[in-house]
């Protein structure tokens, strides 16, 4: 076999298996995004840094974390890697890998020794407080959250604002991470500091229906109320989520309850022509003659004619 002949199926053969990034890259979000095990071997051999820093302080495994595979991961941690060194904003490479990679690459890291528990920060003076369980939970990734608390997160970590990985799951309406919390012993009444809201709070805000059916059941506090006495059948109502506004209620909550300015779940569906909502709310024994300050009732803010309907057909009964 002649020499070119013997190049030519070899380079057929490599096609699609065989990778030569230029190692000149390394430490870049190009390298690690293409590069194979094989290429951070390579790499390492030739001289590159394992614990390079860049200019924003990433280290190849940052990067890795991030744009890579769990198996080029686990070839830069068997090099030497520092699996805990951080960036100019306080992430080590397991934050990356929590909020960019799968439970796969974070399982590499577990194995490689990485602090499940480390916490980011803003920058070099002021701490952001969330752990690589905060990451995996805001994203929803159920695999993930179990390979971290399985390895000893802790569940309870508040970040800056008091937000626990429960709270961040359920403000992004992921129903399964939330349960897979709740079943390792997440507590489901964990508030706020900036507005004193729970996690139904925010899953009513958001019409997340399943999510307060669930969070209920865990133990939330149906009429929790907010800085403004605001309780989560209120932002529901004030919202029109309809589908959560009857969840609410038959999780029994309080139709009439008032916010601090005296304002009832009906007066906020009424002044938003929440038709629906109002009907709900109705049925479900909302009083139509609860006075504002002022003394107006709901149906002196509606403004459209189905939500007037509504009050009047309610009236009539």
């Amino acid at each position: 076999m002649t020499m070119v002949r013997f190049l030519m199926i070899a380079t057929l053969l490599c096609i699609g298996s065989c990778s030569r990034l230029d190692c000149d890259l390394w430490n870049s979000s190009g390298f690690f995004g293409e590069a194979t095990a094989a290429d951070v071997r390579r790499c390492l051999a030739a001289g590159s840094d394992v614990n390079a820093r860049a200019q924003d302080d990433r280290t190849p495994l940052h990067l890795a974390a991030r744009y890579g595979t769990a198996e080029t991961v686990a070839a830069l941690i068997k090099a030497g890697a520092n699996v805990n060194a951080r960036d100019d904003l306080g992430y080590t490479p397991l934050h990356n890998a929590a909020r960019y990679g799968d439970a796969e690459t974070v399982t590499a890291f577990i194995e490689g020794g990485a602090d499940v528990n480390t916490q980011d920060m803003y920058d070099r003076r002021r701490k952001y407080d969330q752990t690589p369980l905060h990451y995996a939970a805001e994203e929803g990734n159920v695999e993930m959250v179990a390979a971290l608390i399985k390895a000893g997160a802790r569940l309870e970590v508040r970040d800056k604002y008091h937000r626990t990985p429960l709270y961040l799951a359920a403000e992004e309406g992921n129903v399964e991470t939330v349960a897979a919390l709740v079943k390792a012993g997440a507590d489901v009444k964990v508030r706020s500091i900036s507005d004193n809201w729970m996690p139904l709070h925010w899953a009513a805000r958001d019409g997340h229906a399943e999510m307060v059916t669930a969070l209920v059941r865990a133990g939330a506090k149906i009429n929790a109320r907010d800085e403004e006495g605001e309780t989560p059948l209120y932002m529901a109502a004030w919202l029109g989520h309809a589908e959560t506004v009857a969840a609410l209620i038959k999780a029994g909550a309080d139709v009439n309850a008032r916010n601090y300015d005296n304002w009832t779940p009906l007066h906020g569906a009424a002044r938003y022509g929440h038709a629906e909502t109002v009907a709900a709310l109705v049925r479900a024994g909302a009083n139509i003659r609860a006075k504002l300050n002022d003394g107006r009732v709901p149906a002196d803010l509606a403004k459209d004619d189905d939500t007037r309907r509504a009050l009047n057909a309610a009236r009539r009964e």
